[in-house]
């Protein structure tokens, strides 16, 4: 197959080992052995285990290359080299899904500013390099037929990916391209569903057998006190809201990340829904510690936690969890253990808690524990601190007035002060020209804080004088505005309503509420809240 290889791209330079897999990779970049890293549609100092060792790593690197669709990230912080790729709805390609159908996808957006297609910036490169006779390719329909004439190149069968049907279309065709499930040899008709892997009994293996690959793993002891970490994605985001924590729709649900623990394990800790936890590693020579908000719920079984992986240093001042995730590898594939952590979790006294709600992001770390939340019109920081509510309170004042990103030092400025000292309740907002700045809400615990509804507070309504009512509201009539479906702007009170009326499934309560009938992403959270509630 080499030798087939060299002599489809007419070279005598091709690589005879295979490369590195993520984890060794960055081993080799840390020990100096790798000196030039170009990373493509990735976070690494993210996404990755061993936080601290890629960090180390991406420092040490003579020169990193990042090719990216935002201006900033984890990862582009250590870019040496910055190329603006162009991001899904301006690409022009082929997607492939888990069924193995390869779908033309068909840019939609015209590119920002210069922004290009990831094999342009690879071409201009290599023709750079001096690559220019390999490298000419004019278009992405050139990748895709050569990328289909090599799946069948010496195949005969013999490999399970073989697309060699498409690797003399024309422009036109590949324009039209209907979807289409792998594999589609040359020679076969065209067969665009229902291929069943395997149902014929054959493998790709030389007997046709399939193999089953024994692993021997290494079972360590542990302390009874430690839980073990699941990782992984929550409804709303995608990889590390690089894109899609800019949607202030899609951060309402999940407005700060969350430890999910069991509710048996939560009463033996002592450790109540909302309450700030620390998450500390079983590294007996250095401790991570980690602050982040608990969320008791059924769906964990004892003795295990779940984060989502879409907060990093970017916007939580905690950092990323793949902090705790360390280098361990199935010894075959490669794969980190994401989901097998060891980690101990306590309750983390605090003594004020707060929302700072801002029209600019802020760069200055304000609490021990502080989150960004992307708002519509602004951005909205969740803060917590062992400092009184009052010093808290005096403090946030004072930066929102001296700090030259927040527009409310100006002779014009109104303010509505709705502070009640006597509980420790403490709220300001600031207006120019009855356009709202600024707001700063304090108090002891999180539960007087409002819940959700807080996201829309530029958007909630063009009444000033609603808004301004609202803002002085009684505390606990703010956690009504609790918003369930975010798509529809349905509150939860009027779930509970429907369910207090006699509304017992989902399809009644969609029907009811309009709950659900927007993205449909909250269809399983009105089950859940039937769960809850007995029904």
């Amino acid at each position: 197959m080499h030798a087939a290889l060299a002599d489809f791209w007419q070279t005598d330079n091709l690589a005879t080992n295979e490369g590195l897999k993520a984890v060794d990779l960055f081993d080799a970049v840390e020990s100096g052995k790798i000196k030039v890293l170009w990373i493509m549609a990735t976070n690494p100092l993210v996404s990755m285990p061993n936080h601290e060792k890629i960090k180390q790593a991406l420092k040490k690197c003579p020169l990193v290359i990042v090719s990216d669709c935002v201006a900033t990230n984890d990862t582009l912080n250590y870019a040496d080299v910055v190329f603006p790729a162009q991001t899904w709805g301006e690409k022009s390609g082929t997607v492939t899904n888990s069924e193995r159908r390869i779908t033309r996808q068909r840019s939609f957006l015209t590119p920002f500013a210069q922004a290009k297609p990831d094999w342009w910036i690879m071409s201009e490169v290599a023709k750079r390099m001096g690559f220019t006779t390999q490298f000419n390719y004019e278009s992405v329909y050139q990748i895709f037929t050569e990328h289909a004439r090599l799946s069948g190149l010496n195949n005969h069968g013999s490999r399970a990916f073989d697309i060699s049907a498409f690797g003399k279309l024309s422009a036109e065709q590949y324009q039209r391209l209907q979807p289409f499930q792998w594999p589609q040899p040359q020679g076969y008709p065209i067969k665009v569903s229902e291929q069943n892997f395997f149902s014929d009994g054959h493998y790709y293996h030389d007997n046709n057998k399939a193999r089953v690959v024994a692993i021997k793993s290494e079972v360590q002891q542990h302390d009874q006190q430690l839980f073990t970490l699941n990782t992984g994605r929550n409804r709303d985001q995608w990889h590390t809201q690089t894109r899609s924590g800019k949607s202030g729709i899609l951060s309402q649900r999940h407005p700060e990340p969350e430890v999910e623990i069991n509710q048996q394990d939560a009463d033996y800790l002592n450790i109540t829904h909302g309450q700030l936890v620390a998450i500390e590693t079983d590294n007996k020579r250095v401790k991570e510690q980690f602050l982040i908000r608990a969320s008791i719920t059924g769906t964990q079984r004892e003795k295990e936690l779940f984060i989502a992986i879409h907060w990093s240093a970017s916007n939580f001042n905690q950092g990323c969890v793949s902090k705790f995730v360390k280098a361990n590898i199935d010894i075959i594939s490669g794969q980190p253990a994401f989901k097998h952590s060891k980690v101990s979790i306590k309750p983390w006294q605090t003594c004020s808690e707060a929302m700072l709600v801002v029209k600019s992001p802020i760069s200055d770390n304000l609490a021990t524990y502080q989150v960004e939340q992307k708002i519509t019109g602004g951005y909205c920081y969740h803060l917590a601190s062992t400092e009184s509510s009052a010093d808290l309170f005096r403090r946030l004042n004072d930066f929102v007035l001296t700090n030259p990103n927040q527009a409310v030092n100006k002779s014009d400025i109104n303010v509505l002060n709705a502070s009640d000292s006597t509980k420790n309740y403490f709220r300001k907002s600031y207006f120019i020209k009855d356009n709202m700045q600024a707001t700063i809400l304090v108090a002891q615990q999180k539960s007087d804080l409002p819940n959700g509804w807080i996201s829309q507070i530029f958007t909630l309504t063009d009444n000033n004088d609603i808004q301004r009512n609202i803002l002085s509201n009684d505390s606990k009539c703010l956690q009504l505005k609790n918003t369930f479906c975010h798509c529809l702007r349905v509150e939860l009170k009027d779930i509970e309503h429907a369910i207090d009326s006699g509304e017992i499934t989902v399809d009644s309560i969609r029907a009811k509420t309009n709950a659900g009938n927007g993205c449909g992403s909250c269809i399983g959270d009105i089950a859940l809240k039937l769960k809850q509630c007995g029904v």
